[in-house]
């Protein structure tokens, strides 16, 4: 089976109320995406959320899905 890599960017400063999420994978190809176990798409996507924590899964049939947690902080910036 191959594998999906994917990528989070994260746009915007967190003082906002909303980061913006951009959503990427590797190969590009459209892999859907999973935010805390409920489907929100495709990649590539845009996606805002608030602080909080997060778990986010990539997966395609045949392939070889990733999944990861993410923490955004009430103050954080984006690097």
């Amino acid at each position: 089976m191959k594998s999906i890599l994917f990528l989070l960017l994260f746009v915007g400063v967190g003082f906002c109320q909303e980061v913006e999420v951009y959503v990427a994978s590797w190969p590009i190809i459209e892999v859907g995406i999973l935010l805390d176990g409920k489907p929100i798409g495709e990649t590539p996507s845009h996606i805002k959320l608030k602080a909080g924590r997060y778990k986010f899964l990539a997966k395609k049939d045949g392939w070889i899905g990733e999944e990861r947690e993410v923490v955004i902080e009430k103050e954080e910036t984006s690097p």
